[in-house]
């Protein structure tokens, strides 16, 4: 007895069909060719490498680095009217408060605010 595949494609019908699933397909080739003139859709041609990738590849400058731990009230007051205080780190300012002193708890702006009072 012969057992019939039942995976396999039936090829008699994909035969009859063919044309007109390639006329089908014809048909949205055309139509996708239409709508992407229409709209403007288009591949953009590939950046030629040049000074601008190189440009854009390159690292971005680093932040400047903090001004250097003040350790007198002296050195203090010209971070204060230089305005420079803002860029001390938050362990910075206590460690300047502890050694003046004065309280050293809160947040940052809190800790510049008495820095400010004080010089």
């Amino acid at each position: 007895e012969e057992t019939v595949d039942v995976l396999q494609p039936d090829a008699a019908a994909l035969r009859e069909k063919q044309p007109v699933l390639l006329a089908w397909s014809d048909a949205i080739e055309a139509a996708s060719a239409t709508v992407a003139g229409a709209l403007g859709v288009a591949k953009r041609p590939a950046p030629a490498g040049g000074e601008e990738d190189a440009a854009r590849a390159a690292p971005k400058p680093r932040r400047q680095a903090p001004p250097p731990a003040p350790t007198t009230l002296e050195d203090m007051r010209e971070l204060v009217r230089s305005g420079e205080v803002d860029r001390l780190t938050a362990s910075v300012l206590k460690d300047w408060l502890k050694s003046q002193g004065i309280v050293a708890t809160g947040k940052k702006a809190d800790l510049v605010e008495r820095i400010r009072a004080v010089a």
